[in-house]
């Protein structure tokens, strides 16, 4: 690295943390309770499904690397994404949405 410093200055490093299973459906309590547009009944099982949605796309993306050799990165963001489009209107996207530049 000493010779070539260029290497660590102009690349960025992309590692994303695994969320655990608690902390995946205690965002997606929050973000639905948020919207406020779905009764309780709804919100309870959205909130038991989306958990185990995200954790199977994070197994099955391991499976994809493993066959085609092609990364696909689940992260934090993808998951809230997801969340936020349960939403009926896209004034609620938007509203939550980060800016482009912190992606």
């Amino acid at each position: 690295m000493g010779k070539f410093p260029s290497l660590v200055n102009c690349y960025t490093l992309i590692y994303f943390n695994k969320w655990p299973a608690s902390a995946l459906r205690s965002v997606c309590s929050k973000t639905l309770s948020d919207l406020g547009y779905m009764d309780k009944s709804l919100q309870i099982s959205l909130t038991n499904i989306f958990p185990q949605i995200h954790l199977s796309v994070e197994e099955m993306s391991v499976t994809f690397f493993e066959e085609l050799r092609r990364k696909f990165y689940v992260t934090p963001k993808s998951y809230i994404d997801c969340l936020l489009y349960t939403s009926p209107s896209p004034r609620d996207r938007q509203k939550s949405r980060m800016p482009s530049s912190a992606c």
